[in-house]
């Protein structure tokens, strides 16, 4: 009852090609990150950086690779009676998404316990970044996700009327402190930032910025519902 590619469907062909795409963009990251290892000029910390960068890739890329092996013998090897084959496997779509948590996972472990028992600063081993255009980047990121919240108020298939101006005006009021409470609690010097004053600090930083701009997009899908249903 197993088949050699004859009882592809859509959503095993679908999986392999999305999961083989970013196979070979890890792939390539990994190509990369080696080519500065043997290429890289400037001091230790530039080295340690480059296999440091080399390393997170071939983890985060483990779980890829597996999804792509578990895509390809889907698509080559499936069992027409299974569910699996009918409706296609979703294991390989969920261990694409592990990389990030993997990624984040080396690094925590890497910077916040083995540079701390071996005594090394972070500027021995990491290459500072420019932080001022860290930050006027991360502003244009954080505006951008405001722009599509206006832009779900805006763009509404209704009447304009009360409950309209009302729900725009509230919508956008609702934007505009979202915009204040992320500007207001960013200082104005890159060296009083959180990314420059500690590790710690820069963890929190970006892994609150992570939870803010999910805010930011929950809140867009919101005004788009809320919209469509009340009006």
């Amino acid at each position: 009852n197993i088949n050699i590619s004859n009882n592809n469907n859509n959503n095993n062909t679908t999986t392999l090609v999305f999961v083989s795409c970013l196979s070979v963009l890890y792939a390539l990251h990994v190509g990369l990150y080696a080519d500065l290892v043997v290429r890289v000029e400037g001091g230790p910390e530039a080295v340690h950086q480059a296999w440091h960068d080399v390393r997170r890739k071939v983890l985060g890329g483990i779980p890829v690779w597996t999804a792509m092996l578990w895509a390809a013998r889907d698509y080559y090897y499936n069992d027409s009676t299974t569910t699996c084959a009918q409706e296609g496997n979703p294991w390989p779509v969920v261990l694409v998404g592990l990389p990030f948590f993997v990624e984040q996972a080396f690094m925590l472990v890497e910077t916040l316990v083995l540079h701390a028992t071996q005594d090394k600063s972070h500027k021995q081993v990491r290459v500072p970044m420019n932080l001022e255009f860290t930050i006027h980047r991360l502003g244009e990121w954080v505006m951008l996700m405001l722009g599509e919240s206006v832009l779900s108020l805006i763009i509404v298939e209704a009447s304009p009327g009360r409950r309209y101006v009302v729900t725009f005006c509230a919508g956008m009021v609702a934007v505009t402190m979202m915009q204040y409470l992320y500007f207001r609690t960013n200082p104005l010097s890159a060296d009083d930032h959180a990314m420059r004053r500690s590790i710690a600090g820069g963890y929190q930083f970006f892994y609150g910025l992570i939870i803010y701009s999910a805010c930011l997009i929950l809140m867009g899908c919101s005004f788009k519902l809320i919209l469509h249903q009340y009006l």
